[in-house]
């Protein structure tokens, strides 16, 4: 009679337990997921990274000085991720200084990259060289396109020698392993020709440029097909020239409010851009 009434009992409480037991379960590898959340997000390649993950992908390549990266830089990238026809966007700060500007180092340039974009999803930093990425990639089966700034348009249209040169070299895909490539392997012009690309996405900042060539998506820009134009509709006045010219006035409210924290961070510590500790202080 005993046995009787734990068996039924036993019957009536099993769903409840094994439920409670379920839910305990679930609890545990949500909280697992959370721990390993970060790392499974990171997307910082370097020489041991897969590089097999991006068979078959898009990949946006969105490569510049970022000199400094500023929220306008940062708006765009968010918005080239968030398209459906795209599945990275590789962000890269380009080394090296050209005949015009003298380039904070590439070093801090790439860990404000780092530091803003390291753990987005879909979004791909890296300190390897255009040389180095360029035959990671060899391999691999991946469609590139190329992010283009609205200041370029021009050179897809003037005939002059500056113009001529840069339509040759952008996104050409050139093999930085041959002849005169070989001392380019770590430039901003081996970073410019590291990937072929034939679609390209143009960033828009005043659409002055847009408007006076008659810029729309579908048309030829040079050799590539414009797939999309995209803007920054908060930060579509920001410019890293701007930004600078606030610090050296000492202007630094207003300038912080133009780019992320963690840049803001970088810039302070280091006293980039005439950044006088001393005064942000007071």
């Amino acid at each position: 009679m005993h046995f009787g009434k734990f068996k039924k009992f036993e019957q009536k409480k099993m769903p409840e337990i094994l439920e409670n037991r379920l839910l305990k379960l679930k609890i545990i590898a949500m909280a697992l997921f959370m721990v390993t959340l970060p790392y499974s997000q990171s997307l910082i390649l370097d020489h041991n990274s897969d590089f097999k993950q991006f068979e078959g992908k898009t990949i946006a390549c969105y490569v510049g000085s970022f000199d400094m990266l500023h929220m306008g830089h940062v708006d765009i990238a968010n918005n080239i991720a968030r398209l459906k026809e795209v599945d990275f966007v590789l962000i890269y700060s380009t080394p090296g200084s050209d005949k015009y500007k003298k380039r904070t180092s590439i070093k801090l340039r790439r860990q404000m990259v780092k530091a803003v974009f390291a753990e987005d999803p879909k979004v791909i930093v890296t300190e390897l060289s255009p040389f180095e990425l360029q035959n990671k990639f060899k391999s691999i089966k991946t469609k590139m396109l190329a992010v283009t700034g609205e200041d370029k348009v021009p050179s897809f249209f003037s005939k002059d020698k500056f113009s001529q040169g840069f339509r040759k070299v952008f996104f050409a895909g050139t093999d930085l392993s041959q002849g005169k490539w070989q001392k380019k392997q770590n430039t901003a012009t081996g970073a410019a020709t590291m990937f072929r690309a034939d679609e390209t996405i143009l960033t828009k900042r005043s659409g002055a440029e847009i408007k006076k060539y008659n810029i729309k998506v579908g048309q030829k820009l040079g050799r590539f097909k414009l797939t999309k134009i995209i803007t920054s509709d908060k930060y579509d006045h920001v410019s890293s020239t701007k930004i600078k010219k606030l610090l050296a006035e000492g202007r630094y409210d207003e300038a912080q409010k133009l780019v992320h924290p963690q840049v803001w961070r970088i810039i302070e510590q280091h006293g980039l851009y005439n950044f006088d500790n001393h005064n942000s202080k007071e």
